[in-house]
């Protein structure tokens, strides 16, 4: 505009040269900001590399602060675990390391892995072997009385807590050299009201009480012998066989009984249905109405009594009614 209107001569050449001059400075000014907004843009691309750079390094960092967060937390746990910790409270009752000496790892199926043996000594139970044919009888909640070599004159109550399931095969010093071996069963009996001096590993024996009747007929175990009759078909002990006669077919079977004495101290076999056993005395369930006398003795003599065997009475001994056994 300002040149046209310079050749119109509406202006003054002064006016035209400061606006050219105004317009060279714009131009100019115009450039120098282009320029520099590229130099910003490259500035801009620089910070933004620098910016992904130092967020990989971050993340670097953060990975090792992990890792040795982990090797921290690795370190503290062995350092714990040099300290030994018993789960129960207790005495040591065995102690295979001295201080100083060196601990070996391992399972509980090495020995040299046992430090120390510690025994909660408020719990004290004794473990016993009982034969297979007493074990059918025992059952968990019986009493029972132990009696601890070391303390002879000390009878202690104790409660039957686990019967064993399965056998202990151990060989008996009889059969050693035989195939044959004496199962016995593993019994736990928790001990109540126990001295202080009991410790644990002293050897000791248990009579376990399987059943108590009261005011039952009973005999002395010794008056109890096997005696094979003839029997007829219905299994019942009939009289002397007779050669010949109709009961040559009978065939024998064992009976328990005892002998009881009649008139003129003559004995006769009395079978008789037996019960539980006690230390002395059996029980009679059949066959005894009570009142009898019977004949006791050792087994060699007893085995000799026929039926109508004269005796000669040595001892008498009467049992008092209502004997607990």
């Amino acid at each position: 505009r300002k040149k046209a209107l310079m050749k119109d001569e509406l202006i003054s050449e002064e006016d035209y040269d400061l606006a050219k001059a105004s317009l060279e400075v714009a131009k100019s000014t115009y450039e120098a900001q282009k320029a520099n907004l590229e130099q910003l843009k490259t500035e801009y691309k620089v910070s933004k590399l620098n910016i992904e750079k130092m967020k990989n390094s971050y993340m670097s960092s953060l990975n090792r602060v992990k890792q040795l967060e982990a090797m921290l937390k690795r370190s503290k746990d062995i350092f714990e675990k040099t300290i030994l910790r018993s789960p129960i409270d207790g005495v040591i009752t065995k102690l295979n390391v001295e201080k100083g000496e060196r601990a070996v790892p391992g399972t509980l199926n090495n020995p040299a892995a046992t430090l120390m043996t510690i025994a909660d000594l408020s719990v004290i139970q004794a473990e016993v072997k009982v034969d297979e044919t007493d074990i059918i009888n025992v059952k968990v909640g019986q009493k029972a009385k132990v009696l601890v070599d070391a303390l002879p004159d000390t009878k202690i109550d104790g409660v039957v807590t686990e019967v064993g399931n399965s056998a202990l095969n151990t060989t008996s010093s009889l059969s050693s050299s035989s195939s044959e071996e004496a199962k016995d069963f593993k019994v736990v009996v928790e001990l109540k009201n126990f001295p202080k001096s009991l410790r644990p590993g002293l050897s000791a024996t248990a009579d376990i009480t399987t059943a108590v009747k009261r005011n039952v007929l009973a005999v002395p175990i010794q008056a109890v012998v096997v005696r094979a009759l003839y029997v007829d078909k219905n299994g019942n002990p009939v009289k002397k066989h007779i050669p010949g006669s109709k009961r040559s077919k009978l065939h024998k079977k064992e009976f328990q009984g005892v002998f009881v004495v009649g008139k003129g101290n003559k004995v006769h076999f009395m079978p008789v249905k037996t019960g539980i056993v006690g230390d002395n005395l059996i029980e009679i369930k059949s066959g005894l109405i009570g009142g009898e006398r019977i004949v006791t003795g050792t087994f060699k003599a007893l085995r000799r009594l026929r039926d109508g065997s004269l005796i000669k009475i040595e001892k008498h001994i009467r049992f008092k009614k209502g004997r607990r056994f």
